[in-house]
C-alpha cells in the first residue's frame, strides 16, 4: 500500500519530523480530556518534543505499532520544506469523522499554513494524526455572487452553488460536472476545489456557472446499488441542471455549455444524447473504460519506486480478475458487486453499450477536449484516443496544457497523489482558454 496511501490520507503515517533530544528513561502518559490531551499534543508537535510525543500519549494499537521517531523526522521536513518555519499555533475545532472525534488545528508558518488533524478512538486513544496543506486564497471580484439553489426530484433533490459574475443577465453559462465516486460540487480533494475555483474564475471573466454535489455524495444511504447506474449518478442530474438553468431569467439559455470533468467527461457524449447545449467541455476525460483505467492507474503507482511487492502484486491480480469479469459480463450474469470492484452488475452493463467515441461524433454543437501533460490518473494517452477517434471533425478542438495534472493545477516533476496534498489554484491559462473557447 505504500503508494496509494495518500487516497486514505487519515493513516497516521504520513507525518514526520524529529528532535534532536535524548530518550527520557520514562514520561508520565498525559491525562483530561479529549481537548486538554489534543493541546499537549500539538504543543509537543511544534516544539518538536519526539520523546514526549512517543511516550506520553495512549495510542491505538495500530498506530502504537508503527510509530517511531523517523515518522516525525520526515514530517517536520515535509512541513518546513513548504512552509519554512513555526510561528504560532492557531485556532482549533472539534468535529466527528467516521465516528471518531477529529481535533484541528492551524498552525501558521512564515510561508504557510497548515491544518494538523488529531484523531480520538474511545477511551481517549489517538487513532491516528495527519496535516493538510492549507490552500492560499486568491482574491477574487466583490462583484461575484454564489448562490446555493435546489431542484432536481423529491426522491433525490440536487443541492447546488451557481455562480454570476454579477448584477446583470444574459450570462453565457456552465455546467460543471464532477469525476468518478461520491464527489462534492467543488471535487475537493484534500483542500484541493478545482471546480469552485474553475467556477470563480470564470465568472471573473463573465461567464457564470452551475455545479452540484452528486446525487452518491448527497443521498448514499438511499441509493439501490443492485440497480443504480451512470444515468441515475450523472444524466439524470445533468438534465435537472440544464432545464434548471434554461429556466433562469439571468442566464441565456441559448448559451449554456456542459463541462465535465475526468468520469464526468467521459460521459459528455452521453448528456448530449439528452439536452442541447451550446457546447461541450472534456476536462480530463478517459476514453478506456473505467474498469481497464483502473488497473493502469494500479500499475502506474505501484510502479512508482520501480519495486511491485507481493502484496501490491496480490492487490493487482485481485483487480484484473475483476476486470475480467466485467469484460464478460452478460444481463444473466451472477456476479456480486465484490466480483466487480465494489459496483453493481446494472452499472457496468451500462458502459458495456457505452462506446464515448461513436457518441461524440453525433454531436453537432462544438466540443473542447483538454488534457494535461502530468496527468498520471487520466494520461495524454488518452487524450491521444479523443483525437484519432474524433480525427477530422470540424466542432473539435483539442488542448493539450504542460504541466497540468488531473485536479488542473500545474506541477513539476514525475506525477503522483503526493502533490494533491499541497494544493494549488486551477491554472489560470486553462481558465483564460476555456472563457475564450466560449465567447
Amino acid at each position: 500500500m505504500k503508494k496509494i496511501f495518500v487516497f486514505t490520507l487519515l493513516l497516521f503515517f504520513i507525518l514526520s519530523g524529529c528532535a534532536d533530544a535524548e530518550k527520557n528513561e520514562e514520561l508520565d502518559k498525559y491525562d483530561g480530556t479529549v481537548e486538554e490531551i489534543a493541546e499537549f499534543f500539538v504543543k509537543d508537535f511544534t516544539q518538536k518534543n519526539v520523546d514526549s510525543l512517543i511516550e506520553r500519549y495512549n495510542y491505538s494499537e495500530k498506530v502504537e505499532q508503527a510509530l517511531n521517531r523517523m515518522i516525525f523526522v520526515q514530517a517536520y521536513n515535509m512541513i518546513e520544506k513548504d512552509n519554512s518555519e513555526f510561528v504560532k499555533i492557531g485556532e482549533s475545532s472539534r468535529s466527528v469523522s467516521q465516528g471518531k472525534d477529529l481535533i484541528t488545528y492551524r498552525l501558521h508558518y512564515t510561508e504557510g499554513v497548515i491544518k494538523l488533524n488529531i484523531i480520538f478512538e474511545n477511551d481517549k486513544l489517538i487513532a491516528g494524526f495527519h496535516y493538510l496543506q492549507e490552500k492560499q486564497q486568491t482574491a477574487y471580484s466583490a462583484d461575484i455572487v454564489s448562490q446555493d439553489v435546489e431542484f432536481g426530484s423529491d426522491d433525490f433533490p440536487i443541492n447546488a452553488t451557481i455562480t454570476y459574475p454579477g448584477n446583470g443577465d444574459d450570462f453565457s453559462c456552465i455546467i460543471l460536472v464532477p469525476g468518478s465516486g461520491p464527489t462534492d460540487r467543488d471535487s475537493t480533494l484534500y483542500e484541493n476545489t478545482p471546480l469552485k475555483d474553475l467556477a470563480l474564475g470564470l465568472a471573473e471573466k463573465g461567464i457564470a456557472s452551475l455545479r452540484f454535489d452528486k446525487r452518491s455524495f448527497t443521498h448514499s444511504t438511499k441509493i439501490d446499488v443492485k440497480t443504480f447506474t451512470p444515468y441515475e449518478e450523472y444524466i439524470e442530474d445533468v438534465v435537472f441542471a440544464y432545464n434548471y438553468l434554461k429556466s433562469n431569467e439571468k442566464i441565456d439559455s441559448k448559451s449554456i455549455y456542459i463541462a465535465g470533468h475526468s468520469q464526468g467527461g467521459n460521459l459528455i457524449p452521453a448528456f448530449a444524447k439528452e439536452v442541447e447545449a451550446a457546447g461541450y467541455i472534456i476536462l480530463a476525460g478517459n476514453v478506456t473504460p473505467l474498469h481497464q483505467l483502473t488497473i493502469n492507474q494500479l500499475e502506474y503507482l505501484y510502479n512508482l519506486d520501480d519495486i511491485l511487492s507481493k502484496e501490491e502484486e496480490s492487490q493487482l491480480n485481485a483487480y484484473k480478475q475483476m476486470r475480467d469479469n466485467i469484460n464478460n459480463i452478460e444481463e444473466n450474469s451472477d456476479y456480486l458487486a465484490s466480483d466487480l470492484m465494489g459496483i453493481s452488475k446494472n452499472y457496468w452493463l451500462f458502459y458495456k453499450n457505452y462506446d464515448p467515441i461513436n457518441y461524440a461524433k453525433e454531436i453537432d454543437e462544438k466540443i473542447l477536449i483538454i488534457s494535461g501533460s502530468r496527468d498520471y490518473q487520466v494520461p495524454r494517452s488518452e487524450f491521444e484516443l479523443w483525437k484519432s477517434g474524433l480525427e477530422g471533425m470540424d466542432n473539435v478542438d483539442f488542448k493539450l496544457f504542460e504541466g497540468m495534472n488531473h485536479l488542473l493545477f500545474v506541477g513539476e516533476g514525475t506525477p503522483s497523489p503526493q502533490e494533491y496534498m499541497n494544493p494549488k489554484q486551477v491554472s489560470q491559462e486553462l481558465i483564460n482558454y476555456i472563457s475564450e473557447w466560449i465567447k
